[in-house]
C-alpha cells in the first residue's frame, strides 16, 4: 500500500485528480519483490561433545558469523505494479530501494547437555549467547535479529520404531532505540523489541 508514500511527498488530495483513476481505487497494489543480491553469511564453527557417562552427553560450541560482508544494505525491488495510480506516482510499473544495514559481525557461544535417564527417555537443555549484530542507527522491525539470550529445553521419547520429540525455546525480550535511524526516518526516535517463544513437537517413523 503506498498511501504512506503519497502522504510523505507533501502533495495533498487536490493531486489525486491528476492521476490515471483518480485515486478512486485507492493506492494499494499487486506487485513481484525481489531481493537484489542476496547473500547469507559465511560462517565457521568449532564444538565439542563428551559423553563421561553412559547416560550423560555435554556439548558446546562457538560459531563466527561474518554479517558485515552480506547484511551492508538491503536492496528490494517491486515489478509488475498493478495499480496505475501507484505507477504514475512510481514513474512506471517498477522500482527499487535500498536500506541501510550495517549489521556487525557476530559470536555465537552455545552450550547443551543430554540426559538419558531410562533407556526410553532422552532430556535436553540448552543456553546460547549471542550479541546482537544490529546497530542501533539501522534497526528496523522487520528484521528483528534482537535478542542475545536463548533458553531451550525438550525430551525425546523412544521406541524401537517410533520416535516422540518436544523442544521449548525462549528468548527474553530485548530492546534498542535508535534516535536517527538510517533505514528509514519513519524510526527516528523510536523503540523495537522483540520477544521469543517456540514450541516444536515432531514424530519419527522407522520402517
Amino acid at each position: 500500500d503506498f498511501t504512506r508514500f503519497f502522504n510523505a511527498t507533501g502533495l495533498g488530495l487536490p493531486a489525486l485528480l491528476f492521476l490515471p483513476n483518480g485515486g478512486l481505487n485507492g493506492l494499494a497494489t499487486d506487485v513481484d519483490m525481489t531481493l537484489e543480491d542476496f547473500e547469507l553469511p559465511q560462517q565457521v564453527t568449532v564444538g565439542f561433545a563428551y559423553k563421561p557417562v553412559d547416560w550423560f552427553q555435554l556439548s558446546a560450541d562457538a560459531r563466527w558469523i561474518n554479517w558485515s560482508d552480506t547484511f551492508k544494505k538491503l536492496t528490494v525491488k517491486l515489478e509488475n505494479s498493478t495499480n496505475p495510480d501507484v505507477n504514475a506516482l512510481l514513474g512506471g510499473s517498477s522500482t527499487e530501494a535500498t536500506f541501510q544495514l550495517n549489521w556487525d559481525d557476530q559470536f555465537v557461544y552455545a552450550v547443551g547437555g543430554e540426559f538419558y535417564p531410562i533407556d526410553l527417555l532422552a532430556l535436553r537443555l540448552g543456553y546460547n549467547f549471542a550479541k546482537t549484530p544490529v546497530p542501533e542507527e539501522t534497526v528496523n522491525p522487520q528484521f528483528p535479529a534482537l535478542n542475545e539470550h536463548h533458553f531451550t529445553t525438550g525430551f525425546s521419547l523412544r521406541w524401537p520404531r517410533f520416535e516422540v520429540h518436544f523442544a521449548f525455546e525462549y528468548s527474553p525480550r530485548k530492546k534498542l532505540e535508535s534516535t536517527r535511524n538510517l533505514t528509514s526516518s519513519d524510526f527516528n526516535n523510536s523503540e523495537t523489541s522483540f520477544e521469543l517463544m517456540v514450541f516444536s513437537f515432531g514424530f519419527t517413523l522407522k520402517f
